[in-house]
């Protein structure tokens, strides 16, 4: 099902410059006040930390995010994957729920090379360790 809500061009074009991993430590996407687009709420500066980009989820409206999870493996070699995020707090109307739920597919269809989704509705979810363990645990 869709429900007619499109990413905003600049959606895409600032994903593409976080997959460079130059400037912006994580993206955080809303719905536009018409509930039409998919927009850009925050982009996060190259110093921000998992933290800052999980604080724009706690006690917020519904949102997407994407952040660059890095971590090491058991033999010592780096990794790092892309994990796109759905915030949809326990919260949220049941309108927003069903926005996001129908326009999350296709979004993530136009952000080529992400890696592993998160889905969470309390913070507890989106813990630095919960994240690591589903990343690890998809590709050993």
């Amino acid at each position: 099902m869709d429900a007619g809500i499109r990413a905003e061009d600049e959606c895409i074009k600032k994903f593409n410059e976080f997959k460079m991993g130059n400037q912006i430590s994580y993206l955080i996407y809303r719905l536009s006040d018409d509930l039409k687009r998919i927009i850009i709420e925050k982009i996060g500066e190259k110093e921000e930390k998992f933290e800052d980009f999980v604080s724009n989820f706690i006690e917020k409206k519904s949102r997407y995010g994407v952040y660059c999870v890095n971590y090491e493996l058991d033999d010592g070699s780096k990794r790092s994957k892309i994990v796109f995020f759905s915030w949809i707090p326990r919260g949220a109307s049941i309108k927003e729920k069903m926005l996001f739920a129908t326009s999350k597919s296709k979004f993530k269809r136009e952000l080529v090379g992400l890696s592993v989704e998160i889905q969470a509705t309390d913070e507890s979810e989106i813990t630095f360790e919960n994240v690591i363990e589903k990343v690890t645990s998809k590709f050993k």
